[in-house]
């Protein structure tokens, strides 16, 4: 695996996030289609770039962390 293939993770993450909504990571793999280790490998790429928050919402009267596109 190369640097150009772990940055290609974060395009679909984006997409996803671009509209403001932050969703959690189910919603996350579910939307983009990525694996788990893709879907991690495209978030810390995001995160180390400063591009992402992590917060908390209640979803299903239960506290889920979220992730949205700062």
């Amino acid at each position: 695996m190369n640097r150009e293939e772990i940055g290609s993770y974060a395009g679909p993450i984006y997409e996803a996030l671009k509209e403001g909504k932050a969703l959690s990571v189910a919603e996350l793999k579910k939307v983009t289609g990525l694996k788990d280790a893709e879907l991690n490998m495209g978030l810390g790429w995001l995160f180390c770039e400063d591009k992402l928050y992590v917060g908390v919402e209640v979803i299903r009267k239960k506290e889920t962390e979220v992730i949205g596109w700062k």
